[in-house]
């Protein structure tokens, strides 16, 4: 976190000089851990303060920048810098982080997909930007990692090859630093769980993921325990979560989020 801190107060100086060459290179070196923080809407107003055509002329600026953007659901702009980023690597062969830039395409494309109902495709794009990635480090290789266990979605095969699978995916994004993916795998954990009837054992990773949390998380863990109690028949208990879901919506800082899940996430 000083190092985060130091980036932050860097980038800010650099945008206040209006040395954009310089903040380019810092956001280039940082901006992905500001986006695994949680704080994409930073990097957005670092980028938006770039001029235009030096961001088109960096194809990771314009991977970081579709990253922040589909992150916050923007998710035409998000591709629209991602054709950025390819022309860019067109224009300038060989690129400095030609892998990365094309893994990252294809982690937010695969991101993409999953929103518009597209599991197989989500998985293909994701196991592509998993095999770019194989030098990256942990935080970078968190997302695709997560994409290419999923595939249990598509086939259906919840048995034991699978369950390491999503299992060994937990194991690697627990230490990438990367909240949100680290998130997002012990809640893909715990469907695998309820689809295996393990019910107790999915509240139990449903509880341990509110402990990795801020809003958008807080939701859908509330959204997963209504469907949860569906499954056990508990329709009071869905209700109950359901309307969580919605009064969560009204909490505004993270520390609030934090006590409402230590006080009302509870299986009942």
């Amino acid at each position: 976190y000083e190092q985060h801190a130091q980036l932050m107060e860097a980038v800010r100086h650099a945008l206040a000089a209006q040395d954009s060459e310089r903040a380019a290179r810092l956001i280039e070196q940082g901006g992905m851990m500001v986006a695994a923080w949680g704080q994409t809407r930073l990097l957005l107003e670092w980028l938006n303060a770039l001029p235009d055509a030096l961001v088109r002329a960096r194809p990771f600026l314009c991977a970081s920048y579709a990253t922040a953007l589909h992150l916050n659901d923007q998710l035409e702009e998000a591709e629209a810098r991602l054709a950025d980023a390819e022309r860019a690597l067109e224009a300038h062969p060989p690129a400095e982080h030609t892998g990365i830039v094309l893994a990252l395409a294809a982690n937010i494309r695969a991101n993409i997909a999953r929103y518009s109902g597209d599991l197989a495709r989500y998985v293909a794009l994701g196991q592509q930007a998993f095999d770019l990635l194989a030098e990256a480090n942990g935080m970078m290789r968190a997302g695709p990692t997560l994409q290419a266990a999923s595939r249990y979605l598509v086939s259906g095969d919840v048995t034991a090859s699978y369950e390491q699978q999503v299992n060994g995916a937990v194991t690697t994004v627990r230490t990438s630093g990367y909240a949100l993916v680290h998130f997002r795998s012990l809640t893909m954990l715990a469907r695998m769980q309820v689809l295996q009837g393990r019910l107790r054992e999915a509240a139990a990773t449903y509880e341990e993921a509110g402990q990795v949390v801020f809003l958008p998380m807080v939701l859908q863990i509330l959204q997963d325990y209504a469907s949860l109690f569906a499954l056990q028949n508990y329709a009071s208990h869905c209700a109950v979560y359901c309307n969580r879901g919605i009064n969560v919506n009204s909490i505004l800082s993270v520390e609030k989020v934090r006590r409402f899940v230590c006080k009302h996430l509870r299986p009942m």
